[in-house]
């Protein structure tokens, strides 16, 4: 594949990202924000890795692919926001929960969605500058 190719992929790829992880504000002044509960799909994250990781080859080992790649490689706070799931994490919490069943049942799902979600948000949180150079700094540089 030709760099054109490869750049128009990570511009495609880097829509996508863009409204998974933002929201705009209100008019006049339509600035973006990074959204509270962030969605990426997997699917569009490994295609972002595996974008940049072509990129990197063509370029032989740039800066600037080697900058995105430690934002996005595993155990990165990027790819630790991605990948956590929400729904997996309370139904989790619920199945070791002894005390989960019967009357006990509502109340314990709600524990549970909202420590998942607290989770999340700390993540976030952790995650919020890289997002920013990533997505405001590094890949625009790229693709415009």
């Amino acid at each position: 594949m030709g760099i054109y190719d490869i750049l128009s992929n990570l511009a495609e790829t880097y829509e996508k990202l863009e409204e998974g992880f933002y929201s705009y504000g209100d008019y006049p002044a339509p600035e973006k924000l990074i959204r509270n509960d962030p969605y990426i799909s997997i699917s569009t994250f490994n295609g972002l890795i595996d974008i940049i990781m072509e990129l990197d080859e063509f370029l032989g080992g740039s800066r600037v692919t080697r900058e995105i790649i430690e934002l996005i490689e595993e155990d990165s706070a990027i790819s630790n926001l991605v990948n956590f799931d929400e729904q997996d994490h309370a139904s989790e919490r619920i199945n070791q929960d002894i005390e989960a069943y019967d009357e006990n049942l509502g109340p314990t799902q709600e524990n549970a969605s909202q420590q998942a979600h607290e989770i999340k948000s700390e993540l976030l949180d952790v995650a919020m500058e890289d997002i920013r150079r990533l997505m405001e700094e590094i890949l625009p540089s790229l693709i415009r």
